[in-house]
């Protein structure tokens, strides 16, 4: 049986690749190479706007184009 909170998630999944825009829950940031510290630190800061708000989530790898999201041409081919 799944959890009321994972069905929640599950639900916004569909929203989020369907239209992907920040809200505060909701942090959309480009790609970010991890192995930088610079990189790191700005994924920290970018984690405090929804925890101050009760929690939420952070995409990464993707930029604006317009007034949508695509993938963040930097972003590597692969992920491996």
């Amino acid at each position: 049986m799944t959890a009321p909170l994972n069905r929640d998630i599950n639900s916004r999944f569909e929203d989020w690749l369907i239209s992907p825009t920040e809200t505060l829950d909701f942090e959309v940031k480009g790609w970010l190479d991890l192995s930088d510290a610079e990189a790191r630190g700005a994924v920290a800061k970018a984690l405090i706007a929804p925890e101050n708000h009760g929690g939420g989530f952070l995409l990464i790898g993707f930029a604006e184009d317009q007034e949508r999201l695509i993938q963040d041409p930097q972003r590597p081919a692969s992920l491996a």
